[in-house]
């Protein structure tokens, strides 16, 4: 017996005593175990008994905390019903979201045509090219840009005269792969096919002294490093102090930071700072990461290990330690970045005295944003001239660059010094409504011209809705009356959205002042005046036809394509004329595929002028984008400013955000839409376009930009209300 128990205790985990004892009782107890001493019977026979208890057990526990739960339930009812009604509201929320994400993406409808790449590529073959012996497709397969003219490795040499005259690599912006560009070797007398020692490389564009750059190739040379660190915040991202801010592009090689003014200005030291890297043209929370930077300090230069490529731009902030409840804590509606965290807008501020001015004793003091731009600053001064009126003699005018927080704080200064005089209409008065003689304030005038928002409920697509409110520049379009109520829809005519014909009356009517009556294309034939309720559709103002909910009241849930049997014979009329200007514009304009371009580069900065041009001339212009969804998209482009930030930016009328509003989304941009633009210098010596159009918060497919982190190809084409292009 005593042996028997000695083998049990060795054998069983004594920690579970219940289990312990239970199985140790069978074990002593078992008279035919006993009796046969057989140690190898005992081992198998304990295995048994543990192998069943433990199964007992468990059978018994789930048992047990069954009856627990019910007994619990049935004597905590209230306990009960708080967790079905909790139960069912999760699930009525999941529902509800997933039927949110169904319906706004049937409700991002297109409507301008794509060719895809196949067909596009294979039209190519019977094209010729400007290079001898190779059609337009012979040139794509060798992996240059088809087009006539074309430099695809922007060498500042032709692809024709790199293969027919020079015999030099139309891919590599230097054949003998020095720093030197095969143009510059040609243009200088140099043997484009040998080599040549820079011995101290140059970066003319580099506005940063703090920055050293040691480039990878000839096409680096002009690698452009501006200061920006009052652009953009970073408290989306958890960081409230940024000492330092650098953007580069153009450049592919490694680089280095002289941080010894930052800790000398900061009372910092190295421990202190913390180095991140932003990938892109456009800092846009949500669309890249803001990613900590490898670096390593030797002295105080800090030395980036993550090396920089071509092709794409970059953010390199110094900053303080990253507060993790900060990120937490920081607005969960993160907007795209259309300003400055310390300025909403950009502002003049005009300054003069106007007894000593007409004596000729002084100049009219003129303060405006700084854009680090010869070009821009100069049309900024333009501008300044046509917004107060002044006379074109710039001798007149003391023009003073400057950023908008020492503007702002000129103005205040200004009118602390005379308390009791008010300002209204952008000028000085005293109490008894004089003009001031000797100080005359025009206007701490806001380049955007101040957009304010309303929130009493005037918008137009529903009673809560907020409406955007601004003084216009350079159209009289507006938005809540020129815009039609309702979004994109699809038809029989256009499957898949209908925008290009939505923009094609919303230009020609606002700018030709009327629309034809009655038309035809192809085989669609349409009759607006057969219905009094279409005559709106003839004269400006659009906002009169129909409500905000026509395309819901007459669609299939979500989808919004429009089923004729719903609709009125006049309404079908109205449907039928936007299919035909749909199919005009898509046969006559050239597919998107033809302005595409690889995102290592950009479309010219004309594009940009030219847009500006036509709208200063009053007019409205439409704007073909290539999505990141693969899929064709007009907008159609009314105004334009510069922001705080110096970036160009086109107000924008999206017919699937009709008015500035669609249901259940947040808009990235103020509530608004608009099509961000960057003037930059591209590796070849020229301008190029950097543009980002991202209007709705966390549709990443919805956009459309040159960036090279977001897509990998872009197109914009830019035309008329008579279908000319302006690129």
């Amino acid at each position: 017996m005593e042996v028997i128990e000695s083998f049990f205790d060795k054998k069983i985990d004594k920690t579970n005593t219940k289990c312990y004892n239970i199985i140790k009782i069978e074990v002593v107890s078992n008279r035919r175990l006993r009796m046969s001493m057989n140690f190898d019977e005992i081992d198998k026979e304990v295995d048994e008994i543990i192998a069943s208890n433990e199964a007992w057990n468990k059978r018994t526990d789930k048992q047990n905390r069954k009856e627990y739960w019910k007994h619990f339930f049935k004597h905590n009812k209230d306990v009960t019903r708080v967790l079905i009604v909790f139960l069912i509201l999760l699930v009525v929320l999941g529902v509800k979201i997933g039927v949110k994400k169904v319906q706004l993406k049937d409700s991002l409808l297109t409507g301008l045509e794509v060719q895809d790449d196949e067909t596009f590529v294979k039209s190519l073959k019977e094209k010729k090219s400007d290079i001898k012996g190779m059609s337009q497709y012979d040139k794509y397969e060798m992996g240059l840009d088809y087009h006539d003219g074309s430099d695809s490795d922007h060498d500042g040499l032709s692809d024709k005269d790199e293969i027919e005259v020079y015999e030099t690599d139309p891919l590599k912006s230097s054949t003998s792969g020095d720093l030197y560009t095969d143009g510059y070797k040609i243009a200088n007398n140099m043997d484009p096919g040998k080599s040549y020692e820079m011995e101290s490389p140059s970066f003319e564009n580099n506005n940063c002294k703090e920055v050293t750059l040691s480039a990878d190739d000839a096409g680096s040379m002009n690698a452009v490093v501006e200061d920006v660190t009052d652009r953009y915040s970073l408290t989306d991202y958890g960081i409230k102090k940024i000492y330092k801010g650098f953007w580069i592009s153009n450049y592919s090689g490694t680089i280095s930071l002289n941080l010894k003014k930052v800790f000398s200005d900061n009372d910092i030291s190295k421990s202190d700072i913390s180095i991140w890297l932003y990938k892109g043209d456009f800092l846009t929370y949500g669309l890249s990461d803001l990613e900590k930077c490898k670096y390593k300090m030797n002295g105080n230069q800090a030395e980036i290990e993550d090396k920089l490529t071509a092709g794409a731009s970059y953010y390199i902030y110094v900053t303080g330690k990253k507060n993790i409840l900060n990120s937490i804590l920081s607005s969960t509606s993160h907007q795209t970045q259309l300003n400055s965290s310390r300025d909403t807008q950009a502002i003049f501020l005009l300054k003069e005295s106007p007894i000593l001015h007409s004596l000729g004793l002084t100049k009219v003091d003129v303060y405006y944003p700084d854009q680090n731009d010869d070009e821009a600053n100069i049309k900024m001064e333009q501008r300044a001239i046509k917004l107060y009126n002044l006379q074109e003699d710039t001798d007149e005018i003391n023009f003073i660059p400057s950023s908008a927080d020492k503007i702002q704080k000129k103005y205040e200064k200004l009118r602390n010094m005379m308390p009791k005089l008010d300002t209204k209409d952008g000028l000085v008065y005293d109490k008894d409504g004089k003009g001031n003689l000797l100080l005359a304030l025009f206007g701490y005038q806001c380049i955007d011209d101040g957009i304010t928002v309303d929130a009493s409920g005037n918008g137009k697509n529903s009673e809560d809705s907020e409406k955007v409110t601004y003084k216009k520049h350079h159209t009289s379009f507006d938005p809540y009356v020129d815009e039609l109520p309702f979004q994109n829809f699809a038809s029989q005519y256009g499957h898949n959205g209908n925008c290009a014909g939505i923009a094609h009356l919303t230009s020609y009517l606002f700018n030709t002042g009327f629309f034809p009556d009655n038309g035809s294309y192809d085989d669609i034939k349409w009759n607006l005046s057969t219905d009094k309720h279409n005559a709106t559709l003839m004269d400006p103002e659009l906002d009169d036809y129909k409500t905000n909910s026509f395309v819901d009241d007459h669609s299939s849930t979500f989808n919004n394509y429009i089923s004729e049997d719903k609709l009125t014979s006049g309404e079908k009329e109205f449907v039928k004329m936007i299919g035909a200007a749909y199919q005009e514009d898509n046969d006559k304009l050239p597919y998107l595929n033809e302005y595409m371009v690889s995102n290592n580069w950009t479309p010219d900065w004309s594009v940009a002028e030219h847009m500006m041009d036509y709208l200063n001339g009053g007019k409205i212009l439409n704007v073909g984008l290539y999505l990141k969804n693969g899929s064709g998209h007009t907008i159609t482009v009314y105004d334009y400013y510069y922001n705080y930030a110096g970036e160009l930016i086109f107000r924008v009328y999206d017919s699937n955000i009709p008015q500035n509003h669609m249901d259940d989304v947040e808009l990235n941009c103020d509530g608004a839409c608009y099509l961000q633009c960057k003037k930059v210098l591209r590796s070849d010596g020229t301008y190029g376009m950097e543009y980002l159009y991202y209007p709705i918060q966390g549709q990443t497919e919805y956009l459309a930009s040159t960036s090279a982190n977001l897509m990998s190809k872009s197109a914009i084409m830019v035309y008329d209300e008579n279908l000319n292009i302006l690129n």
